[in-house]
């Protein structure tokens, strides 16, 4: 088993960036999937849609202490072109996505942590809570 070091820098997908985010919801359309994330403070849901979707998982954080504590990095949201998930995703599909420039992205919030391995851009949007 080869060790990989993970590559993760902050990802911004929008302006300000939101902080202390709580998880709200996830939807799996087959082949893209929505997050539904908000902030303690405000009224607002934060949407990201990511579509082209190799795999996902979403655990609870207190499960994922051992990678909190070995990356403090992975915390946020991150993006890696680098990384065990990634790497483990290559071996399972035999390396034949190797050239669809896939990132793996982490939606990390006070519930939980999402792991998504995915090559198209992100769609941000803000949508007022009903």
């Amino acid at each position: 088993m080869s060790i990989i070091m993970n590559n993760f820098i902050k990802w911004n997908p929008i302006f300000p960036a939101p902080k202390d985010l709580y998880f709200v919801n996830l939807t799996d359309n087959g082949g893209a999937i929505d997050i539904h994330l908000a902030e303690m403070k405000d009224d607002r849901i934060l949407i990201l849609r990511f579509k082209g979707v190799m795999s996902y998982q979403v655990t609870d954080e207190g499960a994922r202490s051992r990678s909190l504590y070995k990356d403090p990095s992975y915390r946020g949201l991150v993006v890696s072109d680098k990384s065990d998930y990634l790497n483990w995703f290559h071996r399972e599909s035999q390396e034949m996505f190797l050239d669809w420039d896939l990132k793996h992205y982490s939606v990390g919030n006070i519930n939980n942590i999402i792991d998504i391995i995915s090559g198209d851009e992100v769609e941000v949007s803000w949508q007022a809570e009903v």
